[in-house]
């Protein structure tokens, strides 16, 4: 998950690419956090703990891109007609930083499941 975090999310023309961390600023650090817990928690072999921590990390990450995809299509809307920011707002995209994030916290939740015994 700590890799994603600094993982283009999202790419805005002339602006150029936003990452999870966004210069600490974005829920990234909340993330980084959970990351480096979800660590010690595996140092200490206490694998249930995971779930709690990709549980919230999942959380995160999918409230905050709904919510993006959201700001995304208000954006699109208000400068309908308008056929500059139509075309910028047409050409903000997600970017596979989120499928790196998403696959961090699946498998936190997977080593719960192969855990040794």
């Amino acid at each position: 998950m700590i890799v994603g975090v600094f993982m283009p999310v999202v790419s805005i023309p002339i602006y150029g690419s936003i990452t999870y961390y966004n210069n600490g600023t974005g829920d990234g650090l909340i993330i980084i956090i959970l990351a480096a817990i979800s660590a010690a928690i595996t140092f200490y072999k206490k694998y249930p703990g995971l779930l709690l921590t990709a549980g919230a990390s999942l959380l995160i990450i999918a409230y905050d891109f709904l919510n993006l995809q959201s700001k995304i299509s208000d954006l699109t809307n208000q400068l309908q007609g308008n056929i500059f920011g139509n075309a910028i707002a047409q050409a903000v995209q997600m970017q596979w930083g989120w499928a790196v994030l998403v696959i961090g916290a699946l498998l936190l939740v997977a080593a719960v499941l192969i855990k040794e015994d």
